[in-house]
């Protein structure tokens, strides 16, 4: 995971020229859990349910054996990050959703594949240099 995060900075920094890492001056990682950690009695199967469908009462996969390797690999990965202070020398700090992040950020739960690259790219130009004005839309956000 740390090396992932190693090769996203280098890219970002090959595709814009002129900043330096000695810019950066930490790493904010923003993720959803998805659910990762929860016991796997909460995995229910779901017939039509080819990508994972989250529900209050739990998960739902039309193939619950891949849902539980899921949840293995992904909290493994979480875990790893959140022992980590730092990472490429850059300070880290790591925000967690319980749920998806699309939930959280723009109250869609269960938002289609092929739409989550957009609303993060729409997400990112809203809030760029406006950190204090994203977390204070957060404190403000109520949930269906």
């Amino acid at each position: 995971m740390k090396d992932r995060i190693k090769i996203i900075i280098d890219n970002y920094l090959e595709n814009n020229r002129g900043i330096q890492k000695k810019y950066i001056e930490k790493i904010i990682y923003i993720t959803d859990t998805d659910r990762c950690f929860i016991d796997n009695d909460y995995i229910y199967f779901g017939e039509k349910d080819k990508e994972f469908r989250y529900e209050d009462d739990g998960i739902y996969k039309n193939n619950i054996e891949s849902a539980k390797q899921r949840n293995k690999f992904k909290s493994k990965n979480l875990s790893v990050l959140n022992s980590a202070s730092e990472i490429y020398k850059l300070q880290i700090e790591i925000y967690y959703f319980s749920c998806n992040l699309d939930y959280v950020l723009y109250n869609i739960r269960n938002l289609k594949q092929e739409l989550k690259e957009d609303y993060t790219i729409n997400f990112t130009e809203q809030y760029e240099g406006k950190e204090q004005e994203f977390i204070k839309s957060l404190n403000q956000k109520t949930y269906r």
